[in-house]
Formats: structure tokens, sequence, C-alpha cells
């Protein structure tokens, strides 16, 4: 057996220690790229969920944005119809179109209408809003009117009032009733005339005399205001020449009839006493010559002249009279 000296012992020690040594060293070589590889793989995966986060985050906001500005587009074009609605403050309008060949078709009629139903629309959906339960019974019939009766239908509504039927005149009994006059003179607030001519087409001197326009029409055969679409009312002052004990007045719309607001008699001394006042209800036929008459018990005083007041307003257009007629005995 071979004896190592101690020497020798130290000596091959002193060799392993330094195998052990380098061995660690390549160890801990090969193991670095592979720590950085991961260290740079978990930053980029981090980096790679980070930034669609980012942009996710972005773009909500970005649509946030973009949805708040949308509303407030709405609401300000809300504002500006509101603001544009040519009937505002007024209640509900009816718009009749005017046949005409004046100057005044170029009078955009089609915008008007638009216009009317419009604001009509928004009357009536205020009205449910408020929870008008008259107003929203009347708006459900109406908006049910073209659709299928249903055999369930309300009790109020089948027990409600029909309609009045539009209105059928016989002009020839008016034009030859003995007890009739045609106006000889009239004054305005102010009319269409294109002159200071007092026989001026569309002067209030167009009133006076029997009826001389054929059709339902624009005609400056009869008197119209200024504006056909004033929110400010209007009048027309017609004298006769026969005092009498008066028992009616019939007055001859040739356009957009259904304005006429307060009726007055005016006596020998010049009074004025209303006979009546309020919306004319009558039934007009679209289109048609419209006749406003008012009959009342004979009058103790005796009238020489009437006074009427309109609401332009009231039915879009161009509202004319062509003439009035007092009817009574002396």
């Amino acid at each position: 057996m071979k004896t190592l000296s101690l020497s020798s012992l130290a000596s091959a020690l002193a060799i392993h220690c330094a195998v052990v040594t380098v061995l660690s060293a390549c160890v801990q070589k090969a193991e670095a790229p592979a720590a950085t590889a991961a260290v740079a793989a978990s930053s980029a995966n981090t980096r790679s969920e980070g930034e669609p986060q980012d942009d996710a985050a972005t773009a909500d906001v970005q649509a946030h944005d973009e949805s708040d500005a949308e509303d407030n587009d709405a609401a300000n074009a809300n504002e500006s119809t509101e603001s544009t609605d040519p009937f505002a403050g007024l209640g509900e309008v009816t718009f009749r179109a005017v046949a005409t060949t004046s100057l005044r078709a170029t009078q955009d009629q089609a915008d008007l209408a638009l216009a009317a139903e419009r604001h009509n629309d928004a009357l009536r959906w205020r009205k449910l809003a408020e929870g008008d339960a008259a107003a929203n019974a009347a708006d459900i019939a109406e908006a049910s009117s073209t659709a299928p009766a249903s055999a369930e239908a309300p009790a109020a509504a089948a027990s409600a009032s029909p309609a009045k039927p539009a209105a059928v005149i016989d002009e020839r009994k008016f034009v030859e009733d003995k007890n009739g006059q045609w106006a000889t003179a009239a004054r305005a607030s102010s009319s269409y005339a294109s002159s200071d001519d007092p026989k001026a087409g569309y002067s209030a001197w167009q009133t006076t005399g029997a009826p001389n326009v054929s059709r339902y029409s624009d005609d400056p055969a009869a008197w119209t205001t200024k504006s056909g679409d004033s929110t400010e009312p209007a009048w027309l002052e017609v004298g006769f020449a026969k005092p009498v004990h008066a028992t009616s007045v019939r007055v001859r719309q040739t356009s957009g009839p259904g304005v006429i607001s307060k009726l007055e008699l005016l006596d020998e001394l010049g009074i004025a006493h209303e006979v009546w006042a309020g919306v004319d209800d009558t039934p007009y036929v679209d289109k048609a010559i419209g006749w406003f008459v008012k009959d009342f018990p004979p009058t103790p005083y005796r009238v020489k002249g009437v006074r009427l007041t309109l609401m332009p307003a009231r039915v879009w257009g161009w509202n004319e009279i062509d003439a009035v007629q007092l009817v009574g005995a002396e």
C-alpha cells in the first residue's frame, strides 16, 4: 500500500478545490443568459400586455368624449329647433295652402305647413309630459283615428259627441236676402295693398259691395292684412248706408277662414257693442269659401257699422275677406 505524505495530500486537496471553483463559474455563466432572457421576456410581456390596456383606456375615454359631444349636439339642435319655431307662444295652428297667381306665390307654403305640423306635435307631447289626462285621451283618439276600431273602446270615447259636419252654405240665399245690405265703406288696421290708392287690390275697400271673388283663392279683389303670418291682432271696420236693428252679420272669407276672434256692432253714435268673442269653431270645408255667420236677437239700438277683430296666426296663410253683410230691419 502506497502511503501519501502530508504535503502530497495538501496538494491534491488544493487541485480539487480549483476544479470545483472552475465548474461553479461555468455553471453561473450558463445560468446567467437564461435568467437574463427570462427577465427580458417578462419585461416584454409586461409591455405587450400593458400597452394594449393603455390604448383601450384611451379609446374608452375618447368614446365617452364623443358620446358627450353627440349629446350636446342633439341638445343644441333641439334648442335651435325650438328657437326657430315661427309659431312659438301659440296654441295649435291650422295651415291651409292657398292657390295663387300673385307675387306672393313665392312664399314657401310647404315649409310653413311642416313647421305647423312640428309645432302641433310638440304641443301634444308637452301635454302628455305634463300628465294632462284630457289631452292624453284626445291625442290617443286622434292617433288611432286611422287604425281599425277596437271592440274594447273606452266608454268615454263611445259617449263622446260627434264632430260637427262641415258647413254647407247656399250663397244665393244670402245674396237675395231682402233684409241684408252690403258694406259701403271700410277701413282696416293694415292691408297688403301695393299703392296708396284707396281702391287698390287687397285694400279694405275690397270688402265693400256684393261678393265678387269667384272661388277660394288668393285674390286682390279681397282684403287681407299686410302680414299674413302676424301674431298681432288685426281689425276691419265697415259701414252701411242704412242703420237697422240688426239680427245677423255674415262675412265671406275667400282664403284662410277661421281667424275672426271678436264681432262688435257700431251704433249711430259710434259706440261699439260686443256681441261675440272667442275662437271660431265653424266647421269650414277645406279649401273652400267660408262664411262666418253670427245671428242674435234684434238690437235695441240701430246699427250702422261692424267691427271685426282677427287673429291671423290662428290659421296660417293669407286670411282674406271679400264681403260683409248686415241683416236687420228699420
